[in-house]
């Protein structure tokens, strides 16, 4: 076997020291670890958060957690807990559009919208109302105007936004009209 391989003559492509791949794998290592880490307190705040949200149990309001390497999630947990308040500052608004960026979930979309109507920019709260239009379904576009029009009622910047009309859905084929091929 040794006589195979001595006569093969593979040329070698790549060589490096022992303490450069060590110091890559202990890197590598120390990365996993921190990531770990960071998402244990990502996990934890996000299911108090959850909690929270369903108003299960009586707990203290919680805190964003502490992270070193997953900011996107700590950012996320703390725009979901914080709301969208008529005096947010475009600091916080552009935060709020880094969020929505990252975790485009309706209530995301929905705080963003917000927040442009109260920093004054109807226009734009519109083509946001738009997209998140685009990308769910109607009955969570009713759920989201009825909430818009309720909090309208005492906030005049959301007032200012028109919202969209709704784009009508094509309608399913049936079942029987689906099995029976060649029939109008």
């Amino acid at each position: 076997m040794g006589m195979l391989n001595e006569r093969q003559r593979n040329p070698v492509v790549y060589a490096s020291s022992r303490w450069t791949v060590l110091t890559l794998l202990l890197g590598t290592t120390l990365l996993l670890l921190a990531i770990m880490r960071d998402y244990l307190h990502v996990d934890e705040s996000f299911r108090t958060f959850r909690m929270e949200a369903a108003r299960i149990g009586r707990l203290p309001p919680g805190k964003p957690p502490n992270v070193w390497l997953l900011n996107d999630m700590r950012e996320f947990i703390l725009y979901a807990r914080k709301g969208v308040e008529p005096d947010i500052s475009v600091a916080d608004a552009e935060k709020l559009h880094d969020v929505a960026l990252s975790f485009p979930t309706p209530s995301n979309l929905f705080n963003f919208a917000k927040a442009l109507a109260y920093l004054h920019k109807p226009e734009e709260a519109t083509v946001w109302i738009e997209k998140t239009q685009k990308v769910q379904p109607q009955e969570f576009d009713r759920d989201l105007r009825a909430a818009w029009e309720s909090q309208a009622r005492t906030q005049p910047a959301m007032a200012a936004v028109k919202w969209p009309p709704l784009e009508k859905e094509a309608p399913l084929p049936s079942v029987e009209a689906a099995s029976k091929p060649g029939q109008k």
